[in-house]
Parts: C-alpha cells; sequence; structure tokens
C-alpha cells in the first residue's frame, strides 16, 4: 500500500515511518520550508503543502492516509485560534475530501484524549465527548468531520493519551523533566494531580501500523497499561535526574483524570503496550544525557 503520512516532521511520525516502510510505500507531508528526514528512498518519500491552504490534490497512487499533522498554536486560544482552526479543523476537511477524490481504502485520524474531558473513571470509546479546551474542541471536529466520510473509506479515530518518548517537546512529559531539572514546583489539583495512562511512541507506532490494515470504521484509544500521577512521574523523573520533585497544591482536591480504557487497541488492533513507564522515561533521560 502506498500511505500518506501528514505531520511528517513530527514526533510520531518519526517512529511511524520507519515502521511503515518496512511493508509499505510511504509519502510522508512536510510543512513547506521543513528539512527533509533523512531515510529510505526506495520506500519513503517527502512532498511540503500546507495543509490550511486549502482544496488539494493527494499525490498519484495514494491507498492511505495517516492524518497527524496538527496546528503548533491550537493552545494558544484566542490568539491564534484562526491557525489552530484552519489546519486542525479545515485543513482536516480538505484532506479528507482529496483522499474520497483520490479513492483511498482508509483513512487514520490522530485524535487526542482531551475530547473526552476529565473523568473520575477509565474512559472508554463510548463516552460522551466534552473537550477541555478549543484545542481539544478542533480534534472533536475534526472526528465529527471525519465521521462524515466513514461512506467513503474506513474512518479510523485514534484518541491519544498523553504520547510520550525521547525526542518530544513542548508537552507534559519533557515540561516535567524541565521543571524537576530546573526546580521549578509541578501544580497538583488534589494530593497527586491529574492521573493518567501514558503510551510510548513506539507503542503509539505499531497501533497505527495495524490501524491502516482496518477495513471498517472505528474509535479506538490508544492508552498505556500504567496508571500514573503528575506526583508520580515526578517523583519517578526526580529518581532519574537527581533531583527532589518539588510540588504546589492549586486546589484542595481534582476536577477529574484523563485515564484510557485501551481494550478496543488489544481486540481490535492486537496491540498490547510493550513499553513499561520507567523504560520509557529512562530512555528519554538517557537521551538527553547524550544530546
Amino acid at each position: 500500500m502506498r500511505v500518506l503520512v501528514t505531520g511528517a516532521g513530527g514526533f510520531l511520525a518519526r517512529s511511524l515511518i520507519p515502521l511503515l516502510a518496512e511493508e509499505h510505500s510511504v509519502v510522508g507531508l512536510l510543512r513547506p520550508g521543513s528539512p527533509h528526514p533523512p531515510g529510505r528512498p526506495d520506500r519513503i518519500s517527502w512532498i511540503e503543502h500546507d495543509l490550511a491552504s486549502g482544496a488539494w490534490v493527494l499525490p498519484l497512487g495514494i491507498e492511505g492516509v495517516v492524518h497527524l499533522a496538527q496546528s503548533r498554536h491550537a493552545s494558544d486560544f484566542p490568539a491564534r485560534a484562526e491557525d489552530a482552526f484552519a489546519v486542525n479543523v479545515s485543513g482536516t476537511f480538505h484532506l479528507l475530501d482529496a483522499a474520497r477524490r483520490a479513492g483511498v481504502r482508509v483513512f487514520v485520524l490522530g485524535s487526542a484524549a482531551e475530547v473526552y474531558g476529565l473523568s473520575r473513571s477509565h474512559l472508554r470509546e463510548d463516552a460522551p465527548a466534552r473537550p477541555l479546551d478549543f484545542a481539544a474542541w478542533t480534534h472533536a471536529a475534526a472526528e465529527q468531520l471525519l465521521a462524515q466520510f466513514k461512506s467513503c473509506f474506513p474512518t479510523v479515530a485514534l484518541r491519544l493519551f498523553h504520547p510520550y518518548g525521547a525526542g518530544q517537546r513542548n508537552r507534559l512529559v519533557p515540561r516535567l523533566f524541565r521543571s524537576v531539572a530546573e526546580g521549578i514546583p509541578l501544580r497538583l489539583q488534589g494530593a497527586d494531580g491529574l492521573r493518567l495512562t501514558p503510551i510510548h511512541s513506539r507503542d503509539v507506532a505499531r497501533a497505527i501500523a495495524a490501524a491502516v490494515q482496518l477495513t471498517e470504521p472505528e474509535i479506538i484509544n490508544l492508552a498505556g497499561e500504567e496508571t500514573t500521577s503528575i506526583r508520580d512521574l515526578g517523583e519517578r523523573i526526580g529518581r532519574l535526574v537527581g533531583r527532589t520533585p518539588l510540588f504546589s497544591t492549586d486546589s484542595p482536591s481534582s476536577a477529574g483524570d484523563l485515564r484510557g480504557e485501551n481494550l478496543r487497541m488489544k481486540s481490535v488492533l492486537g496491540i498490547v503496550p510493550e513499553v513499561p513507564l520507567d523504560q520509557g522515561l529512562a530512555d528519554i533521560w538517557q537521551t538527553a544525557l547524550r544530546g
């Protein structure tokens, strides 16, 4: 299969594209002016396109789409809301429509756990969407657009629960590393802060590669096996970096958690997370030391 991967210069794509290239021909979509990552020229090629620019035509022969691109400014609301909408919502529509016209066989969307909102229990795929903020709303809107095209091709929404791994920037886990290393207090709601089920980028890549093979529409959580909390993550990171983490409490009780149930990931995709949390955190630290 010839597979288009958007957001090809991003964190998740670095694990995904080489894995896909073992069995497929991959076209990586990059923002204009982005450097082309190294790869196998026999199985991986690169194109540049701005998803916010409107309608376009897919490269010839594309049979599958993995849509990982998202606005870098989605959390900057309202100042950069226009960019977030143009990329995450309008860009997704134009990509879906281009995929329809190209006759692709499957469309996989990388969504986010935040579409659910906070909950006291593990979140299942049938839980109602209650987006936490504008960024989460754009993911929910992209999912709704995706569902409208399920008569054209199998549509697969993968809701990612705090993916992490070496090389990630400006997300929860690297921010925690930076705060612990620099002695900045970690802010908690309740005694331990948000509870979550992070999943390593290598396990995310395995799940996406499996999703490309699906022949029916699906919504699937991608979540890790271990439940942790902001306090627990801070303490684990503190042991790695040799610093005692500092904490501050914003409120006496938590508003809820973002823990994903991953039974459908196991049953539909056949993926069981392989990277333990301690190993994944240690890999991040060792990579940082080498860098």
